[in-house]
């Protein structure tokens, strides 16, 4: 891996993936967990009323805006996941993780 290819910013998905299932597994076995899985999902709806007023401002359509919301999420869990396998595959000893390989566009 290159040096200068990751940067402490491009892991922020992939903290935002880990810290959500980090918040459903604690709610899942802890009591005190429910709390910190509200925490994870006030900051979820702010984040998405943050995107929504951003795009509706820009486009003024509401369909845009909830649109924003929808691929601000996506990207991010895309993002995060992508993170998460590559970093699981570099960890399992493969020294350039792959994604997906099938060309769905040939």
């Amino acid at each position: 891996m290159y040096k200068d290819m990751l940067k402490p910013v491009h892991l922020a998905p992939a903290v935002v993936v880990g810290g959500t299932f980090f918040a459903i597994f604690m709610a899942s076995f802890f009591s005190w967990g429910y709390w910190l899985l509200a925490l994870v999902g006030v900051g979820a709806l702010g984040v998405a009323l943050l995107a929504f007023v951003q795009a509706f401002g820009r486009y003024q359509s509401l369909q845009v805006g909830f649109l924003g919301v929808v691929t601000l999420f996506t990207q991010v869990f895309a993002y995060g996941l992508g993170t998460w396998s590559g970093l699981w595959q570099w960890a399992t000893g493969k020294k350039v993780a792959s994604g997906f390989t099938k060309n769905y566009y040939k």
